[in-house]
């Protein structure tokens, strides 16, 4: 019996939680094509997984990919550490996870010795394992001497793990022409036929006789890194390499002998691709493009197109040789969204694709010359192809759920919303079914919902903020203002470890019984709306306030009655305390009224307040401790509760109703903490159990919300969701107390009536 209570008050007080399918698109990191005569496989690696799209048609299925036994530790997550890869130095990703003679291949990485991880996967990415990476490649990553002999047996430059990331180990696709590895100051080409089980040690080095490696006398000593290879076939009889030093270097080799340099341009080529049946060559450079047809002695400008009050980068380069009456075709994706095409090598361009209101640029595009397509990656739109050589592209996204959640809330129903980099979203049918209503395709950073109105009022990547009506009437401002970056960066706990454009809305808070709702931006400063968030101003901080503020960084914001505000800094070093700031008259002037002593660990401070609570009455969280302002923050008092020891998570206030998630080294637990102003509050504790796939997530919560009876909880992953206990079944904690001290009195005297009656 009391075994059977003790179990119902365990299992009643815990919460069993499952992931939440994420909206279909996002952003994927690359696109790979497996292509034979009996396969057509599309392969898109991402944050969410490993994503394959069978034969190009239906659904993408998702692949759960078995990785190597010996992969250590520090590289469990291959696919996470492709991120860091392809944005190191302004590499795209498709030279870190591409596909070659039916083999799937990833480069992955963490900084330091051995760190970087070859694999390759013969079954479509559901099984990988270790090819032998050259011994220069780890004797450079773990060197700490001045000079590391190359493979050639001459003298590079030095290159300790601090200079040269191990990002840098990347691999060049040129189809049948080969699979070429390079790192910082090595070249080498996979000497495998296509079909062969891949030798011990499968790579052949390149010479590099006649490439400067080294700075003359008195020049100032930079990093030297190899960016670019192209091998010579018919039409071009030469090789080409590109060198990264103070600027970039193009060098040439004909047949056997040295490298010559015969150019030098400003800036680093992101990409070097050849025009098919010429001589010529097009490179891809943030500072434009450029072309060669004369044995790359001279590179010609080609005019970026410049869409309005933007300066353009490219992101993507592709070539599509000429097909039967079809001339050749040049395509080239800007850091605006924007696509375009060219027919005549760059002279005249097309846009196929519009710029896109937040900035998603596709990052990479993959072509078949055998099937006549094109695919594309993008950030937030999933994955594109176009059928038609490039003129026209459509998204292909069933079942392909890549999104990224910024943000989540809950709307005047109980609707559980989320913000994605693929729009906002509105959950339809059950938690865990994934079906999704789309209330608007913006990258959306925040969500605030206005408790008379029902409104939601959501800020985007780009600096928009935008109002829907509960009847559907949407209204957009462009409220963060263009090229005016604040030094002061605002960086809520739920951005942590994640970077955002400047212009980004991260937090939108409105004052209780007003029209006046505030905004801040990652790096343009705050912003006020009179009108309920339709039309926005942006609030310039004081001159003393912001000299205050150097060397700062701001994590939460919330308002008050009358024209009160509260700011949370903290240092960027860690060296100074937290600060607590007060405004009384709308942000004109700021007064620090309380500090946290300095913190080594660096937790986050969560201050929020509730207009159901009297003016001045703020609530704060802090790795152990939950405490409440009867003063604006003056002074502190401590909740009771069993917080102490824990590690705050994450702190949500709904009306009267307050949120903890707490990290207590072995289990994750979730505290509903209610009557605050009684002397012992109700508290309600619950155990989050984890699904195996998510045990990784317990300790990287970032945000959590309860609403009819329902919990859902945000991790740098995705969603999990799970239900309380049935309140009707469940006793209260003093009443569970009781029966179990009942239930031990009634079962020791059943005992000593068992034992007078054997006596």
């Amino acid at each position: 019996m009391l075994a059977t209570l003790s179990g119902c008050a365990q299992e009643h007080t815990t919460i069993e939680l499952s992931p939440v399918p994420m909206p279909e698109g996002g952003s994927v990191y690359t696109v790979a094509v497996l292509d034979d005569e009996a396969r057509l496989d599309v392969v898109a690696p991402s944050r969410a997984g490993l994503f394959v799209h069978r034969n190009d048609s239906g659904p993408w299925q998702r692949v759960s990919p078995r990785w190597p036994e010996k992969l250590p530790e520090r590289h469990s997550a291959p696919l996470r550490g492709l991120e860091a890869a392809g944005n190191s130095l302004n590499f795209p990703h498709s030279e870190v996870f591409t596909a070659h003679e039916g083999r799937l291949w990833m480069v992955t990485g963490v900084p330091g010795p051995d760190g970087t991880k070859l694999m390759v996967s013969d079954n479509v990415g559901r099984t990988w394992r270790m090819v032998a990476l050259p011994e220069t490649v780890g004797a450079e990553e773990g060197s700490d001497d001045d000079a590391a002999p190359s493979a050639t047996g001459t003298t590079s430059v030095a290159t300790t793990s601090a200079e040269i990331p191990a990002a840098h180990v990347r691999l060049l696709n040129f189809g049948d022409e080969g699979l070429y590895l390079i790192n910082a100051t090595h070249l080498w080409k996979l000497s495998s036929e296509p079909g062969a089980v891949l030798a011990k040690e499968p790579w052949e080095p390149l010479e590099l006789e006649g490439v400067e490696f080294e700075t003359k006398a008195g020049d100032i000593k930079l990093p030297t890194v190899l960016r670019h290879y192209l091998p010579a076939n018919e039409a071009r009889p030469f090789e080409l390499l590109t060198v990264l030093r103070e600027k970039l270097f193009v060098y040439r080799r004909d047949g056997d002998g040295k490298w010559n340099r015969v150019a030098t341009l400003p800036g680093a080529d992101r990409d070097l691709v050849p025009i098919p049946g010429s001589d010529g060559v097009l490179m891809l450079t943030p500072q434009g493009l450029y072309r060669t047809s004369d044995g790359a002695q001279d590179w010609q400008p080609i005019e970026l197109p410049k869409p309005a009050q933007t300066s353009p980068e490219g992101m993507a380069l592709e070539v599509l040789p000429s097909r039967d009456e079809a001339p050749t075709v040049v395509l080239l994706s800007l850091d605006t969204g924007e696509i375009f095409r060219s027919v005549d090598l760059g002279q005249h361009w097309n846009e196929v694709r519009p710029a896109d209101a937040d900035r998603r640029p596709v990052t990479d595009f993959v072509h078949s010359v055998k099937r006549n397509r094109v695919w594309a990656a993008s950030r937030g739109a999933g994955v594109l192809r176009s059928l038609d050589r490039g003129q026209t592209w459509h998204q292909i996204n069933d079942e392909l759920r890549t999104t990224r959640g910024f943000d989540m809330g809950l709307d005047d129903n109980g609707g559980f919303l989320i913000g994605t980099d693929a729009g906002l979203f509105r959950q339809v049918g059950s938690a865990t079914e994934g079906h999704w209503q789309m209330l608007q395709d913006r990258a959306t950073t925040t969500i605030f919902v206005e408790t008379d109105s029902g409104a939601i009022i959501n800020g985007t990547a780009n600096g928009a903020i935008v109002r829907l009506e509960p009847d559907g009437k949407t209204t957009t401002a462009e409220a963060a203002p263009f090229d005016q970056l604040d030094s002061i960066a605002y960086r809520p706990m739920r951005f942590r470890g994640t970077e955002l454009p400047p212009r980004s809305i991260i937090a939108i808070d409105s004052r209780p019984d007003s029209q006046h709702v505030f905004a801040w931006s990652a790096q343009e400063g705050p912003l006020m709306s009179l009108d309920g968030g339709i039309s926005w101003t942006r609030l310039m901080l004081n001159p003393a306030f912001r000299s205050a503020l150097e060397g700062t960084y701001l994590s939460n914001f919330t308002t008050d009655f009358g024209e009160r505000m509260y700011l949370m800094t903290h240092s960027l070093d860690g060296t100074a305390p937290a600060q607590l700031w007060r405004s009384y008259n709308n942000g004109d002037t700021w007064h620090a009224v309380w500090s946290l002593p300095r913190d080594k660990q660096r937790n986050g401070v969560y201050v929020a307040r509730s207009s159901a609570y009297d003016p001045e009455m703020l609530f704060m969280a802090h790795r152990g401790r939950f405490a409440k302002s009867l003063d604006g923050g003056n002074s502190w008092t401590d909740i009771p509760g069993p917080w102490k020891g824990t590690r705050v998570l994450a702190y949500n206030i709904d009306r009267r109703n307050h949120l903890l998630a707490l990290d207590t080294g072995h289990t994750t637990s979730l505290l509903r903490v209610r009557e605050t102003d009684e002397e012992k509050p109700k508290i309600t504790s619950y155990t989050l159990r984890w699904p195996a796939s998510a045990q990784s997530q317990r300790d990287d919560i970032r945000r959590v919300s309860l609403r009819n009876g329902r919990v859902y909880v945000m991790t740098h992953a995705g969603v999990l969701t799970g239900t309380l206990p049935d309140g009707q079944q469940r006793l209260p904690d003093g009443l569970a107390i009781i029966a179990t001290i009942v239930s031990i009195l009634v079962l020791t005297g059943i005992g000593f009536g068992i034992l007078r009656w054997k006596a």
